[in-house]
C-alpha cells in the first residue's frame, strides 16, 4: 500500500466555491472578507437593554458570516471522536449533537448543517482571546447585540446560544477543542481534505495563532505532497498557517503554468483545473495574476522587438560575418515566416491566455534559417582536377566552389539573435520566485507574531 492509501488521501472536489474571507482589512479582500471586516471595525447601533425579552434574537452574526448559497466543499469527513458527545432529537425528529468542550461555558455555538444541528458548550472569553471576530461581537466593550444579550444572560443559569453560519461542525470542533486546551479530543492523525476543512474555519474566524502548534502537527504529514497534482489547495492553507516556503513555491507555479481557455479567458487554470476550485485569497489571486500577465507581456516584447530591428534599419546592416544586407534579408523573412507559423503574428492575444512556460517552449524553439557566404579560408573538398591544382580555387567533386560544402560557412554563429533573445527571456523568468507571506499585511502581522516571545518575559518594576 502507498503512502498515499495509508493517509487517505482526499483529493478536491469540482466544484465552484467561495474564497474563504480574510479578516483582515486590506484593499482586494473578498466580499466575506470586507463583510467580516466591517463587523469588527464599523460603528454599532446601541443594541443593549435592560430588559432580556426586549432583545430581538435574531444574530446579527449569522447575516455576515453566512456565505451566498454556495455548494458545500466538505466532503470524506473524518469520524474520529473530538469530544464527548451526546445524541438527542427535538420534537421535529432534527437530529442534534451536543459537545460539552468546557463543562460551565456560558455560550453555546450552533451550526446547522445536513446532518442536523450541532451544539458546542465553550467559553467566550476564550473565544474573545483567540479570535478578533468573536471579540467584536461578543468582547465585554463590544456594543452589538450578541454581546449585550451574552451580558444579559449571566445573571440566569443558562449559557447564551450563538448561531452561526453554514460552518463544518466536524472542523469547527476540532478548533475549539484545540483553542480551549482540551488536547485529548484534538486528532493528530488527519486527511487532506479534514486540513482543508480545518484551514477554512481557521482563516473565517482569523484563530490560526492559536492553534499554530497543532497546525505544525496536522501539516508535516502532508508537506511532501504540496506540488503535486490534486494538492492546490495547499497554497490556501499555508496561506492560513503562514507556512512561506510552500506558499512561495505554490504561487510561483500557479504563476509559471496557469492558463485560460481561449473561449472562457475569466477562468485561471492549472492542468486543465480551474483556479477557483482552490480556496485562493483574493489579494493572492491579483498577485498572480499581475505577475503572470507583466512576464508574458515582457516576453513576447523582447521577442517581437526583433522583427522591428530588421524591418526598420534605415541603412544599418547588422550582419557580422561579411557585412551583408542578404543576409539580414534571409534572417527576417525567416523570422517572419516562423513568427506566423507559431502565430505571433500578426497578433498575439492568443499568447496571452497561454502559460508561461509554454510561450517560453516556444520561443526556445524557433528555427531561423542563416546566410551562408564562401570562406576564403577554407578549401574545397576536391581542389584537384586531372591536370593538377585548380585554378583559380575549384572543386573537381561539386563543380563551383560555391555548391562545396567545405567552403561555404552559416552566419548563424556570428549573425544569430536567438541567443540575446533567449538571454532576455531568460531575465524576465528570473523575476518570479513566488509570493512571500510578508507582502500581504494581515500574514505580515500574523508571522511576526507567532513564537515572537522570549523567554525573558517578565518586568518587575
Amino acid at each position: 500500500m502507498s503512502d498515499l492509501d495509508e493517509l487517505s488521501l482526499g483529493q478536491p472536489l469540482p466544484v465552484q466555491v467561495e474564497a474563504p474571507a480574510q479578516l483582515a482589512i486590506e484593499d482586494g479582500q473578498t466580499d466575506r472578507s470586507v463583510e467580516a471586516a466591517n463587523y469588527i471595525t464599523e460603528e454599532p447601533a446601541n443594541h443593549c437593554t435592560t430588559d432580556v425579552d426586549a432583545v430581538d434574537s435574531s444574530s446579527d452574526l449569522k447575516d455576515i458570516l453566512t456565505p451566498a448559497s454556495t455548494p458545500s466543499i466538505h466532503g470524506g469527513r473524518d469520524e474520529s471522536t473530538t469530544g464527548e458527545r451526546e445524541n438527542t432529537y427535538s420534537s421535529g425528529h432534527d437530529p442534534t449533537a451536543t459537545v460539552d468542550v468546557v463543562p460551565y461555558g456560558d455560550l453555546i455555538l450552533e451550526v446547522s448543517s445536513d446532518a442536523g444541528t450541532a451544539r458546542f458548550k465553550v467559553s467566550s472569553q476564550v473565544l474573545c482571546i483567540a479570535s478578533p471576530v468573536f471579540r467584536a461581537m461578543l468582547g465585554p466593550s463590544s456594543s452589538f447585540k450578541e454581546a449585550c444579550e451574552l451580558r444579559a444572560s449571566a445573571v440566569s443559569s443558562e449559557p447564551y446560544v450563538l448561531q452561526l453560519g453554514e460552518d463544518d461542525p466536524q472542523a469547527l470542533v476540532v478548533v475549539l477543542n484545540a483553542l480551549h486546551l482540551q488536547g485529548s479530543k484534538v486528532p493528530i492523525s488527519i486527511s487532506f481534505q479534514n486540513l482543508v476543512d480545518l484551514a477554512i474555519i481557521c482563516d473565517k474566524y482569523d484563530c490560526a495563532p492559536g492553534v499554530t502548534l497543532w497546525a505544525d502537527v496536522w501539516t508535516e504529514v502532508w508537506k511532501k505532497y504540496a506540488l503535486e497534482p490534486g494538492f492546490e489547495r495547499w497554497l490556501f492553507i499555508s496561506w492560513t498557517f503562514g507556512i512561506d516556503e510552500i506558499f512561495m513555491s505554490l504561487s510561483k507555479k500557479l504563476i509559471m503554468e496557469g492558463e485560460f481557455e481561449w473561449n472562457n479567458p475569466r477562468s485561471l487554470l492549472l492542468k486543465g483545473h480551474p483556479i477557483d476550485d482552490m480556496l485562493i485569497p483574493e489579494p493572492v489571486m491579483a498577485s498572480i495574476l499581475e505577475q503572470r500577465s507583466n512576464t508574458l507581456r515582457d516576453m513576447l516584447q523582447c521577442t517581437l522587438s526583433y522583427i522591428e530591428r530588421y524591418t526598420l534599419a534605415w541603412g544599418r546592416t547588422f550582419c557580422k560575418s561579411t557585412r551583408t544586407e542578404k543576409c539580414d534579408t534571409m534572417i527576417l523573412g525567416s523570422l517572419i515566416r516562423e513568427f506566423r507559423s507559431k502565430g505571433l503574428i500578426p497578433t498575439h492575444e492568443e499568447f496571452l491566455l497561454r502559460s508561461i512556460a509554454d510561450v517560453e517552449k516556444t520561443i526556445r524553439g524557433l528555427k531561423i534559417q542563416f546566410f551562408e557566404s564562401v570562406s576564403e579560408r577554407q578549401e574545397p573538398c576536391t581542389p584537384w582536377t586531372l591536370h593538377g591544382p585548380a585554378t583559380p580555387p575549384y572543386c573537381f567533386k561539386h563543380k563551383e566552389i560555391s555548391n562545396c560544402p567545405m567552403t561555404m560557412i552559416s552566419h548563424e554563429a556570428t549573425c544569430s539573435f536567438l541567443p540575446e533573445l533567449f538571454d532576455r527571456i531568460d531575465d524576465a523568468l528570473s523575476v518570479i520566485d513566488g509570493l512571500c507571506l510578508d507582502d500581504f499585511k494581515s500574514t505580515e502581522a500574523r508571522s511576526r507574531e507567532i513564537g515572537a516571545a522570549r523567554w525573558e518575559s517578565l518586568v518587575y518594576r
